[in-house]
């Protein structure tokens, strides 16, 4: 069974979204613009603040049932203290209300292309790296990073 990475990271994005009121459009355009992305975010057409998921390590996705991957989670703005709170309140809904993070948690899947239903994603653990913190100063365009990383391990359900 091979472990579509891609689609994966578009359904927790899509799942974060909706768990914390973060636009996440079907069409993305100049009126619908999006605060969260999976991978590389179009800077013109987010929001601010604006938040990506990237992979940047784990296990190389395959012929596995398993899927491992470290992921980043940026937030980026022009206003330091909706920065943080987007940060943080994003990694609140990677936890459980006793603030350990999640584990066993299914998600809807999603086809980035379309949007449309693609079965669900489990996620079998979640274990932090950092929690959320600020990456220097403003960059050249004004804006301010506030990062997280976890790594993930998660496998298609059906």
């Amino acid at each position: 069974m091979n472990v579509n990475v891609t689609n994966f990271l578009h359904s927790l994005a899509k799942n974060i979204a909706t768990a914390c009121s973060i636009a996440f459009p079907g069409t993305i355009d100049t009126t619908h613009k999006a605060g969260i992305w999976a991978g590389e975010a179009i800077e013109s057409l987010s929001t601010d603040p604006f938040t990506t998921l990237v992979d940047y390590g784990g296990e190389k996705p395959g012929l596995v049932a398993k899927g491992a991957i470290s992921l980043q989670v940026n937030t980026q703005g022009t206003e330091r203290d909706e920065v943080r709170l987007r940060a943080w309140t994003i990694y609140a809904a990677l936890c459980n209300s006793d603030g350990t993070l999640r584990t066993m948690w299914t998600i809807a899947g999603i086809v980035p292309t379309t949007q449309q239903s693609d079965g669900h994603w489990t996620i079998v653990g979640l274990q932090p790296i950092a929690a959320p913190a600020f990456l220097g100063g403003p960059d050249e365009q004004g804006r301010v990073a506030c990062v997280f990383n976890v790594d993930l391990e998660f496998f298609k359900k059906d």
